[in-house]
C-alpha cells in the first residue's frame, strides 16, 4: 500500500508507542506499507525530530532518516494550485496526488481537503485491516 505520512503521524508514534500513529509506523518498518514523500517533506522530518522539546537520541534521529531514505521512494510532485488552511501542508497534499498514493494519514484531516483518501491513523488501520483479512 503505498502512503504519504503528515509529520505529526511520525512523531505521535515515535513518542506514544501504543496507539494507532505507532501501529502506522510498524506496518511501514515491516514494509507492509511504502512511503512516498519529496524533499521538502524529509527536511520537514528532519527539522522537526531535531527540535529540543521531543528529545530524540541523535543516533535515534539518524537511524530514523536513514530508514527514511533507504526504504521509501522519493520524488518531485507536481504543484497544484490549491490553497489550504496550513501552507505547510501542501508538499504532503502534492506527493499524494503525484505519487498516486493510496492514503495520506494525517492527524490533522481539517488542515486538507475533503477526499476519502486522506484519513486519521486510526481510519487507515481500519481501511487497512480491512483489506488484509489474515490479520484479524
Amino acid at each position: 500500500m503505498r502512503i504519504v505520512l503528515d509529520t505529526n503521524v511520525l512523531i505521535s508514534g515515535l513518542l506514544t508507542p501504543k496507539g494507532p500513529p505507532s501501529s502506522v509506523l510498524t506496518l511501514l518498518m515491516l514494509d507492509k506499507l511504502h512511503l512516498f514523500l519529496d524533499n521538502r517533506i524529509f527536511l520537514e522530518y528532519k527539522e522537526v525530530l531535531q527540535r529540543r522539546k521531543f528529545v530524540f537520541a541523535p543516533g535515534v534521529i539518524g537511524s530514523i532518516l536513514s530508514f527514511i531514505i533507504t526504504d521509501s521512494t522519493f520524488l518531485l510532485s507536481e504543484p497544484l494550485a490549491v490553497e489550504l488552511p496550513d501552507s505547510d501542508d501542501l508538499p504532503f497534499y502534492e506527493v499524494l496526488i503525484s505519487a498516486k498514493a493510496d492514503y495520506l494519514i494525517t492527524g490533522n484531516k481539517k488542515h486538507f481537503p475533503d477526499h476519502p483518501c486522506i484519513v486519521t491513523p486510526k481510519e487507515f488501520l481500519s481501511l487497512y485491516l480491512q483489506q488484509s483479512p489474515l490479520l484479524h
